[in-house]
């Protein structure tokens, strides 16, 4: 974690695409442009993975410069590489619901916060682990740290396992990689602001329940039953109202700060609730 390179807005380090004479863009042929611009990415990735020997001698630096953004800078998303260990956060998430200048931290940490922290987690979601710092493919596990991994990792399978009244088998299975970036993300999230020694005194009860308002609206949405059901099967990501739902249940701090009695559905109880990482785990 401490070795990824964030990319914030845009590129750390800018540089002007070139492409061989006879290939130049021609303002009236946009596909044939698209497609010499994919080519010409394809040879110029190819030449800096085998400059870099498919990082495993590439620094920091190195890494950012061979990781392209992979989208318009305008896209609402963040996404993690773990084959070179970087995050990138697009200008396009910075605004409501995801983030506003004006919000408090509370509600900075319950939104921003936790899509930043979701994409941290992903390092050490269940293919994040696979890779180095570096971000290259190799064994740094023991076996027996796998195999108490996947252990606890079963239980977010076992959480997650069914979609309302879809048809989805392996539901548990498909969304686990986000599924453990949600559960450890919000949870980094939620104690960096809270759990800090130096910061907690400052806030409040209600700073808190700002904090999970603010991150279960991140999530708001509406769809038909079919919509639902077509995500149950090809999906990687958990339907919207089981990333508030379910993912909150398993915050230890969510009972307590949301007043939830014992036997409420979202009261659990620590050896009811999964845990990957952290003394409770």
């Amino acid at each position: 974690m401490r070795a990824i390179v964030p990319r914030v807005v845009h590129p750390t380090e800018w540089s002007e695409e070139t492409f061989p004479l006879g290939k130049e863009m021609d303002p009236a042929r946009y596909l044939r442009n698209l497609g010499i611009i994919q080519e010409e990415r394809i040879r110029r990735n190819l030449a800096l993975w085998s400059e870099s020997n498919y990082g495993a001698h590439c620094d920091a630096r190195c890494r950012d410069r061979i990781t392209l953004f992979g989208s318009p800078l305008f896209t609402v998303n963040a996404w993690y590489n773990p084959d070179r260990n970087v995050i990138t956060i697009p200008a396009g998430i910075l605004q409501p619901p995801f983030y506003h200048p004006q919000y408090t931290d509370a509600s900075a940490y319950g939104t921003i916060g936790w899509v930043v922290a979701h994409e941290l987690s992903h390092s050490e979601d269940d293919h994040g682990i696979l890779y180095d710092k570096d971000g290259v493919l190799r064994a740094t596990w023991t076996q027996d740290s796998l195999l108490e991994y996947r252990k606890r990792a079963n239980c977010l399978v076992h959480e997650y396992s069914t979609l309302e009244d879809c048809k989805a088998d392996a539901y548990g299975e498909q969304t686990l990689c986000e599924n453990v970036a949600d559960n450890n993300g919000v949870r980094i999230a939620y104690e960096a602001l809270f759990e800090d020694p130096a910061t907690r005194h400052l806030h409040t009860l209600e700073d808190k329940r700002e904090f999970i308002l603010a991150g279960a609206q991140m999530w708001c949405a509406s769809y038909t039953a079919q919509v639902l059901c077509d995500s149950a099967r090809d999906d990687v990501h958990a339907a919207a109202l089981m990333r508030v739902r379910k993912t909150f249940a398993q915050l230890p701090y969510f009972a307590e700060v949301m007043g939830c009695a014992v036997g409420d559905p979202m009261h659990r109880h620590a050896h009811e609730r999964c845990a990957l990482f952290g003394a409770t785990a």
